[in-house]
């Protein structure tokens, strides 16, 4: 049976195990991410693209989960975390802010952003996914937000360029498309 929690400080062990293990990942060159790419900024990537690699990813996921940058939804299938929602405040995520094609000017102050889906590799085509974003749905109600918001990929694409989730998925939860940046969507749901 599946059970999602909203990430505290508490499960940052679960977190970097799931990030950890090999079948979370799309593709190997995203294995250093540990979902940090929407809290660090363009500056922050210019300087240490070069290290990108060799940095200590999970020690500073780990202090970004504990402090509460990091939010989200885990998924756990028989104890085990098999999947992960990354939600957060739109304006907490510094790559975001940097988009001004992203900010309008009746923007809700207090929007929900959904940026990465991470599934284990054998619970794929499982559901995990929508149960995340299901439970993202309810708990972004619980705890007031306006809206939420959802960067879905255009068209095929494999591995790691389907991190934003499916656009069918969100159509079928009521999100509706506002705009197109390029090979992407912008999607939201007011709630």
């Amino acid at each position: 049976m599946l059970e999602i929690k909203r990430l505290t400080p508490g499960l940052a062990d679960d977190y970097i195990r799931f990030f950890a293990d090999k079948d979370s990942y799309a593709d190997e060159k995203w294995s250093y991410c540990y979902c940090l790419h929407y809290l660090l900024d363009n500056a922050w990537y210019k300087e240490n693209v070069a290290i990108l690699e060799t940095l200590d990813s999970a020690a500073m996921a780990r202090e970004c989960v504990e402090n509460g940058r990091i939010t989200g939804y885990l998924a756990y299938q028989d104890g085990k975390p098999v999947g992960w929602c990354a939600a957060n405040t739109k304006k907490n995520y510094p790559r975001l802010l940097e988009r001004a094609d992203l900010w309008t000017a009746d923007e809700h102050e207090n929007t929900l952003a959904i940026v990465c889906f991470a599934v284990s590799r054998p619970c794929r085509r499982q559901g995990v996914a929508s149960a995340l974003l299901d439970y993202c749905i309810a708990d972004a109600n619980v705890r007031g937000y306006a809206a939420i918001e959802a960067y879905p990929q255009i068209g095929e694409g494999s591995g790691c360029r389907k991190y934003h989730g499916f656009t069918a998925m969100y159509e079928q939860r009521g999100f509706e498309m506002v705009r197109t940046l390029d090979d992407w969507v912008v999607m939201r749901k007011t709630l």
